[in-house]
């Protein structure tokens, strides 16, 4: 594929010469997004564990929007998976432009009954890996004057806490506040860097953590599709916003958490862990 200079699209579609590396590309906003980048011209590597879900991916995008797209399988959980894959990159002489963050999984139960080892994982799959990534990833970006990131938080990183699933809500907050940080840190250099605030959306982790009978009435009423949400990431980080919550309702029960007392906070943390009972 023919390059051009880094910036400087000439009116071609603005990926064309850079490439995203998609975290969680096998299914779900991952996989949205890696269709909305390869659709916008971006060379895509796709990150996630399930071989089979990437090669389709992959020869999909390729045939669709005439891009590269190559499956990485790694699983985030292994400690060295982030050091090993870029440096595989930079190795092979790959510059990664545009980072998407989302890997990501439910682990319910109580805290105390889970094993240490179940939750080490999902720490470092959740918060630690998305971290590393960035900080592995930024001087080339920095370098070049030019690079966007979005990583996908959750809602459920506003609340106070979110029971039965401990860790999750704490581990969307460090990603809120991180991304919000180093957005206002690397601007200056060309980097933008957005996270992603999602509901209720329609993908795999949504609806394994979600109870039958709560998709009868208020889950339905309120979800989301993973390419709107895609899209609407996509486009807070080259409008250079460093966070967007998805859906106007979910903006509203963002505004209510924030502002209401934090008893009230506390009980809607509360019945929202009911539905994942």
């Amino acid at each position: 594929m023919p390059q051009v200079a880094r910036g400087d699209t000439h009116g071609r579609r603005v990926g064309f010469g850079r490439t995203a590396l998609v975290c969680g590309a096998s299914s779900g906003i991952g996989r949205s997004l890696s269709e909305v980048l390869a659709a916008e011209g971006f060379d895509v590597l796709l990150l996630a564990r399930r071989k089979q879900h990437l090669v389709e991916l992959a020869d999909q995008l390729a045939g669709r929007f005439a891009v590269q797209a190559r499956p990485i399988v790694a699983d985030l959980a292994d400690p060295a998976t982030p050091g090993r894959i870029v440096a595989e990159l930079t190795d092979s002489g790959q510059h990664v432009d545009f980072l998407v963050n989302n890997a990501g999984y439910t682990l319910t139960g109580r805290f105390d009954e889970l094993d240490w080892e179940e939750h080490e994982r999902h720490l470092r799959v959740m918060a630690l890996a998305p971290v590393e990534m960035t900080h592995r990833l930024v001087p080339a970006m920095v370098r070049e004057g030019w690079g966007r990131i979005i990583t996908v938080s959750s809602i459920a990183g506003m609340f106070t806490g979110t029971p039965m699933s401990t860790l999750y809500g704490g581990e969307k907050a460090l990603l809120q506040r991180f991304r919000e940080s180093i957005d206002a840190e690397l601007k200056e250099f060309g980097i933008r860097c957005t996270v992603s605030v999602p509901g209720f959306t329609d993908t795999p982790l949504a609806q394994s953590g979600v109870a039958d009978e709560s998709r009868d009435w208020l889950y339905r009423a309120v979800i989301m599709s993973p390419e709107r949400v895609a899209r609407q990431a996509y486009n807070a980080v080259m409008a250079g916003r460093p966070q967007v919550v998805h859906g106007l309702h979910h903006r509203a029960i963002a505004l209510a958490v924030q502002m209401a007392p934090q008893r009230v906070r506390r009980a809607i943390s509360n019945s929202i862990a009911g539905m994942h009972a």
